[in-house]
């Protein structure tokens, strides 16, 4: 595991721009903003993750008002996920981010558990190897998510796709 950076409990107004990050290990994480993160802004990074499991931005966990844009996030390894938006994510906005996946079920953008009232927009994101463009599920609803350029290879792969309990979402 371990993270490039790590924004954690009650942090706010930091600019997390230019930065070169790779991780090599499983569980490893380029940016992760946690635990009510918030005001934050994640710009013009290159983010590179080479392992299972592995994500380049992990908004996670009452994490609001932060916006991520123009930064280069490429994954290699199965189920790795270039953005992770997952429990308690919302007002953020997530734009112009040029995303490539490489593994079996590598995933784009993942909104999951209760992610509602963001936009996503003007993103071009590749998948190889199975994964989705963009996947929501588990109680995501009311975001915005226009402009975005998909490309996925292998079989199986969505551009977005809509799972459990994903609704009234503006695609």
């Amino acid at each position: 595991g371990g993270a490039g950076i790590y924004i954690y409990a009650n942090s706010y107004g930091n600019n997390l721009s230019h930065n070169n990050i790779t991780t090599t290990s499983d569980n490893g994480y380029g940016i992760v903003l946690l635990t009510t993160a918030y005001k934050n802004i994640v710009y013009g990074n290159n983010i590179n993750t080479n392992a299972t499991l592995s994500y380049g931005v992990v908004f996670q966990t009452t994490v609001y008002n932060n916006s991520v844009y123009d930064n280069t996030i490429t994954t290699m390894g199965s189920s790795a996920r270039a953005i992770l938006m997952d429990s308690s994510v919302y007002n953020n906005l997530v734009y112009n981010n040029n995303i490539t996946t490489n593994g079996s079920t590598a995933e784009g953008i993942q909104l999951s558990s209760t992610v509602y009232n963001n936009s996503v927009y003007g993103n071009f994101i590749r998948t190889i190897g199975a994964g989705d463009g963009m996947f929501l599920s588990r109680k995501v609803y009311n975001n915005s998510i226009y402009n975005n350029i998909i490309y996925t290879t292998g079989t199986g792969g969505e551009g977005i796709l809509l799972d459990t309990s994903a609704y009234l979402n503006y695609i």
